[in-house]
């Protein structure tokens, strides 16, 4: 899979995922809270920490983000759903923990002999 391919796929995977995300709505946030948050009293969202999260929302595209769900959603259809998406993705090596798309193409592309070669997981 070539780099235009690889970020064309990420990008559909991406998509596909943020589809069941609105079709679903797991997280229910409301009022600055999530679905978790009000069941267990947690006043930060599961991405809370992290360096891509801003007052709107997540500042960049990544994959691996959109595939987690907490432990409190019990919805068969989506999580089977993302289940599909991470597995096509994870043969590609496109999931990284909090990774943008950028730092993920960076990652599986690298030099080898003078040419460009994909690192497969």
């Amino acid at each position: 899979m070539g780099r235009e391919e690889f970020s064309q796929r990420y990008d559909e995977l991406y998509a596909k995922a943020c589809a069941l995300f609105k079709k679903h709505n797991p997280c229910e946030i409301r009022r600055g809270s999530c679905m978790r948050g009000r069941i267990h009293e947690i006043k930060s969202f599961c991405c809370g920490s992290c360096e891509h999260l801003s007052n709107t929302g997540c500042t960049v595209k990544c994959l691996w983000c959109k595939l987690w769900v907490c432990h409190d959603i019990d919805n068969a259809e989506l999580i089977e759903g993302l289940q599909a998406i991470e597995n096509e993705a994870g043969e590609w090596g496109m999931l990284g923990y909090r990774s943008t798309k950028k730092e993920m193409m960076r990652r599986c592309y690298g030099i080898v002999d003078g040419a460009v070669q994909l690192w497969r997981a």
